[in-house]
Order: C-alpha cells, then structure tokens, then sequence
C-alpha cells in the first residue's frame, strides 16, 4: 500500500516536470499563440544620412553660379564677401536687399532702406503701402549723410516677417514707401526694377543654403 502511494506520487512529480518543460517561459516571450512563442521586433533606428560637405571648389562653383549678375565685394580684412544688386550702389531712394557668405559657412541677408533727396527728413520709420496693406519698418539705426545732397539710410538684419513683407512688396502691383521723420515725410515710389533685384537677390540667397524662414 505504501509502494504504492509512492509510486502514485513518484508519478505525479514526474508529469509534473514534463507539463513545465513543455511550456513556454512567459519572462523570455513576446506574443504567444497556440504553444508557439514569437519574440517582438524591435524598431530599426533610422540616422538620416549626413549631406557631404562641399569641397572649396565646389562651393566656390555653387556660389558663382547662384550669384551672377551681383556685384561682388570682398572683405580683405574679415575674409567674408558682399553680394549686391546693382541698384544698391546707384544711390537711389528705395528698399534693396543683399548677401553676405563666409566661406564653408551660411550666408546672411542684409535689407537698406535709403533715402536720397535735398532735403533733410531725419527718418525714424518707413512705411509700406503695398496695395492693399500697409506695413511698418522702424530701425534702430539710421546713418545721416549730407554731401550735395541727404542720404538717410538704415542697412539692418531683416526678421522672418520682415522677408515675408519683402516678399509682399515683390508680388504687388503698386508699393510705396514712405520715410517718416517728425515733421517731415517723403514718398518714393518702389520700381519693377527694384523689385526685379529684391527677387533676384532673395533666390541667389536660398540658392546659397540660406532659409528665409529662420
């Protein structure tokens, strides 16, 4: 009878043995259906492949091509190029854009707003009628000129609103500027010509790597 009781136990164990090696160990599996055990796999991590930097010659190609037709400048002293529409060097009353480009580096935009005229207006402000919408200009800083004539001019680092406004005036039909001082305003009419160079300028700056959303 004892035997036997232990045999019964004996037997009990062993299956027991049997059932736990049979099933799957539920820490070690992912999805299990039907016995089967399917480990989950694991996202490949994806590296955006890295733009290969321009050899000097190349980007010397890159630039010449982008900016023909400007007028080039080079800084001796801090090794960096200007790149200006013509326009800008005439001296006329408008609103001009140019480029500035550092070598393996971003280039940066440059925006002037210039007054030319006899008489002294000692601008704090412009502002654009573009069609239908009027905007503001305020500077911080105005260079004041007298030769034989007044040149008020402010060149400063345009804002991503102030490239969509030079976008704006690109695309109107009629934009004109107006230089406010305190007692004194003068009205310049902004040409197709000047807006020819605004567009010419701002695609030679993007052509450059340059964003006008930044």
């Amino acid at each position: 009878m004892t035997n036997s009781i232990l045999k019964l136990i004996g037997l009990f164990i062993a299956l027991g043995l049997i059932i736990s090696y049979c099933l799957p160990d539920q820490k070690n599996s992912g999805n299990t259906t039907a016995g089967v055990t399917t480990v989950a796999k694991q996202p490949e991590s994806k590296t955006e492949p890295q733009q290969p930097r321009l050899s000097a010659a190349d980007e010397a190609r890159q630039v010449k091509e982008a900016t023909k037709g400007l007028v080039v400048n080079h800084d001796k002293v801090k090794g960096n190029d200007w790149y200006e529409p013509k326009g800008l060097k005439s001296l006329r009353s408008g609103i001009y854009a140019y480029i500035g480009k550092e070598p393996g580096h971003k280039p940066w935009l440059r925006l002037v707003l210039r007054y030319h005229g006899s008489t002294w207006v000692f601008a704090n402000k412009v502002l654009i009628r573009a069609d239908d919408a009027l905007y503001t200009f305020t500077p911080k800083k105005w260079d004041h000129d007298s030769y034989t004539t007044v040149i008020e001019e402010a060149d400063m680092s345009p804002t991503t609103d102030e490239i969509s406004i030079l976008q704006k005036i690109i695309a109107s039909k009629e934009t004109i500027l107006r230089f406010e001082g305190a007692s004194r305003v003068q009205d310049i009419t902004v040409s197709a010509n000047m807006k020819h160079e605004l567009q010419f300028v701002l695609v030679a700056f993007t052509k450059l790597g340059g964003s006008l959303e930044h």
